[in-house]
């Protein structure tokens, strides 16, 4: 999808090209998508504790690309707006969430996809619970867009589209149906630790009779309820039909869903000892979530003071200098910076 090369061009023409301007470009990113869960989160009245915790299942998200980050932070906003319609009574706020989800889709599929699911729920959900009418026009005037930018590229743009189908095949995401591993058991289960504390939470008040009332009550539960379903459909494919790692998507989810679910249980719902094993839990999840975080902080710097940047772009500098004219040479992501303004040798990456 296309949407990314456009802001990258202009980012780079403002700030250069190098991995500085591009780590700082994935900062602002993940900085717009936190700032607006923030909001949704706030909108919601959620209490000093629920964005405490929201803050702490952030550590979960460290493995991203920047196209995915863009996307991550327009479907953050699709949701602002869907969960903005929704508390203001102001239907308006669908047209721009559609709209948002079709730019999340033209960043990334998968995203824009997980994303897609999750506004329909909220938005076919919420109304069916307080009895209000569905956003028909906004949600149809959003699927005609996705299938003309679709019919747009087959038609219009047919190389990209031989493109695009030979990196699904390089690039699977689905594998078939299988037996899940010990391994993707593992890999999913620390991926989603805190979204899982949350589905036992909304099973409990389920078999309690609560979660009926709540859900048709307060925004945050329905939100609540509504990622949780998107996780678990997500996390259960990816343990039997496709490619286990794309359970990382559902990291971004985390915050959101672990701070509104605190927001919606604020008040005397659970007891006091009961609040004190979910937050012993949640610590747990927490740290379960964060494995990958405290290992770049710990061993991973280790390793970059061992080799730092400074010194690998210098070795890769006295590499290129002393590379003949006219070769060919193969370099990783991090070092396409430093051969993109190189015009003595044939640079390609090395995927």
């Amino acid at each position: 999808p296309p949407l990314y090369h456009g802001v990258l061009l202009v980012w780079m023409k403002v700030f250069g090209t190098s991995v500085l301007s591009a780590m700082w470009l994935h900062l602002v990113l993940l900085a717009g998508f936190v700032a607006f869960t923030v909001s949704t989160l706030k909108m919601l009245r959620a209490p000093a504790a629920a964005l405490n915790w929201a803050g702490v299942f952030c550590f979960g998200i460290t493995f991203h690309d920047r196209p995915d980050s863009l996307s991550y932070l327009l479907a953050a906003l699709a949701v602002w707006a869907c969960v903005r319609a929704r508390c203001n009574s102001a239907p308006e706020w669908f047209w721009a969430a559609a709209g948002l989800l079709v730019l999340a889709l033209s960043a990334s599929l998968q995203i824009g996809g997980i994303y897609l699911v999750l506004v329909a729920l909220l938005a076919v959900g919420g109304a069916l619970l307080t009895r209000t009418g569905i956003p028909w026009l906004p949600g149809l005037a959003g699927v005609a867009a996705i299938i003309g930018l679709i019919v747009f590229v087959v038609v219009c743009c047919p190389r990209c589209w031989v493109g695009f189908q030979e990196h699904v095949k390089v690039t699977p995401s689905v594998t078939g149906w299988r037996a899940p591993s010990a391994v993707e058991l593992l890999k999913v289960g620390r991926a989603v630790a805190g979204i899982s504390l949350v589905a036992l939470a909304l099973g409990w008040l389920a078999i309690t009779g609560k979660l009926w009332l709540m859900l048709r009550d307060s925004q945050a539960m329905l939100l609540t309820a509504c990622a949780v379903v998107t996780t678990v459909m997500l996390a259960g494919g990816c343990l039997v039909f496709f490619f286990a790692d794309m359970v990382r998507y559902t990291t971004y989810l985390q915050p959101l869903v672990v701070g509104a679910f605190f927001t919606a249980c604020a008040g005397d719902l659970f007891s006091t000892r009961q609040r004190r094993a979910l937050s012993v839990m949640f610590v747990v999840a927490a740290l379960a979530v964060s494995v990958r975080a405290i290992g770049m902080t710990t061993w991973g710097a280790l390793c970059a003071r061992d080799v730092s940047y400074t010194k690998a772009t210098a070795m890769i500098r006295q590499e290129l200098d002393a590379a003949p004219t006219g070769s060919t040479v193969v370099l990783s992501s991090a070092y396409l910076y430093d051969a993109a303004p190189r015009t003595n040798i044939n640079w390609i990456h090395s995927e």
